[in-house]
């Protein structure tokens, strides 16, 4: 007599979706409200569905805000079923057959499409102020989370992802929905002033054609120069007023960044720095410089990585470039630097900017594609995809290391909870990096000269 074992049902991870353009007169139960007329236009019930909204305000417009709204299945019935429905509104599969640039725009009073003839931006009337627009893609620049009061924000932790079609996902745990740079900082001691941002870029390597790293990077400088140009640190700006009058230099008056960089993501970060910092005519570029106070890279490889999988399968010639340049070089040694390396760590030493840098203690498994497949899949053959020699900078003084016991190079920044030991090891870290600029920044501000007269004005 045969017997089977009843399959556990593959749980479906709910999707997260980015709603902009929420102008600042509606409310934030408006916005759950139409998230709930959207769900009822499908006859889903709200009580079986939890809708997880987080808001912050918008990085390039003042009078409006961004929130990230992600749909949990609470029914029993649909964690019983072999194949259960996704719990967010059918109106947003539209997205899937969208570009990952483009969005969808809904009405706040109805939940459905918008159907004004009004487009945003132009000159609209007063309805234009229920229009919000939805995507999936995160493209540009998201902030997740921020204190009650934006006023009060000591830095901005801002993260950047390496060559991947997830701009959010990335950040997420395996096995849980935690997103550590949504929803750890609230509970942290130690972050909960802060406020965190994700940028997202065309990372996928398997369906566009990549831009080439300048092309990145001239992306990030543009989007980092507004969004200090838009976030001055009010509560320090009179302080610096006075040194700037004592010194004759312009004042650090921007909320200092602090960097957050996985693999590709923080070698992008790398030329930011280094071409903000050579734009000494350009005030506005050259802020962001200034402002960067710290940069945790995650299995960043500044010696290269292991990329023979890549190779073997990727075909579009400018993305092969760009993974061409990623290959293992033969600086296996410490303290052996590039030209460009050496540009930068000139950067870290004269702006008095933190390192950390997290190395994996894993192998991570191999990438080959299937047969008529068109995206790759994990095999069984593992390798050591950014080495140890290649993950540390070794700056001396100024570079911090962590050795991420069981993370590999694509979960070393996914944490499932707050007491991943690897995000521990980040908040103390971030904890220190923000104790450093409590104690420099009142008397340097990047540049400004430490005197008595200066530490009295600070007390």
């Amino acid at each position: 007599m045969s017997s089977t074992v009843a399959q556990k049902p593959k749980r479906v991870r709910p999707l997260t979706f980015r709603i902009q353009h929420i102008n600042q007169n509606r409310t934030n139960e408006e916005v759950k409200d139409c998230m709930e007329k959207a769900l009822a236009n499908d006859g889903k019930e709200a009580k079986d569905i939890s809708i997880e909204l987080t808001f912050a305000s918008d990085t390039k417009d003042s009078s409006r805000r961004v929130c990230c709204v992600t749909f949990h299945n609470k029914s029993k019935n649909a964690a019983a079923t072999s194949q259960p429905a996704p719990p967010h509104p059918s109106l947003f599969d539209q997205l899937n057959y969208l570009l990952p640039t483009d969005h969808l725009m809904v009405d706040l009073r109805t939940g459905e499409e918008w159907e004004s003839s009004y487009d945003y931006g132009s000159e609209v009337d007063e309805e234009s102020e229920f229009m919000v627009t939805i995507d999936k893609g995160f493209r540009g620049l998201t902030p997740l989370y921020e204190p009650t009061d934006p006023k009060t924000v000591k830095a901005n932790v801002i993260a950047v992802m390496g060559l991947t079609p997830h701009p959010y996902g990335v950040w997420q745990g395996e096995r849980k929905d935690h997103m550590w740079l949504r929803h750890s900082f609230k509970h942290s001691e130690g972050l909960k002033d802060c406020r965190s941002l994700i940028f997202g870029y065309n990372g996928d390597l398997w369906v566009e054609a990549l831009y080439k790293k300048e092309d990145f990077v001239n992306d990030l400088i543009d989007t980092f120069t507004k969004f200090t140009a838009l976030h001055p640190n009010v509560t320090q700006a009179p302080l610096f007023q006075v040194l700037q009058a004592m010194t004759n230099r312009y004042p650090h008056t921007q909320e200092p960044i602090i960097f957050v960089g996985h693999s590709y993501g923080g070698l992008l970060i790398t030329d930011l720095l280094r071409k903000s910092f050579s734009r000494h005519n350009d005030a506005q570029a050259y802020r962001v410089y200034q402002v960067t106070r710290g940069i945790f890279f995650f299995g960043t490889p500044h010696r290269g990585m292991f990329i023979d999988d890549l190779t073997k399968i990727i075909k579009d010639r400018r993305t092969l470039e760009i993974t061409e340049q990623l290959e293992q070089k033969d600086l296996y040694y410490e303290g052996i630097f590039t030209e460009d390396q050496k540009d930068f760590i000139r950067v870290v030493r004269e702006g008095d900017i933190k390192i950390y840098s997290f190395v994996e203690k894993e192998l991570t498994n191999k990438l080959h594609m299937p047969e008529g497949g068109s995206s790759p899949i994990q095999s069984t053959e593992r390798k050591e995809q950014v080495s140890s020699a290649s993950a540390s900078l070794s700056i001396f003084g100024l570079e911090k290391e962590h050795r991420a016991n069981g993370k590999n190079h694509r979960n070393i920044v996914k944490f499932d909870s707050r007491y991943d030991e690897t995000f521990k090891a980040t908040e103390d870290f971030m904890v220190d990096c923000l104790k450093s600029m409590k104690e420099v920044e009142p008397l340097a501000g990047h540049g400004i000269a430490a005197t008595p007269q200066a530490a009295a004005l600070s007390e």
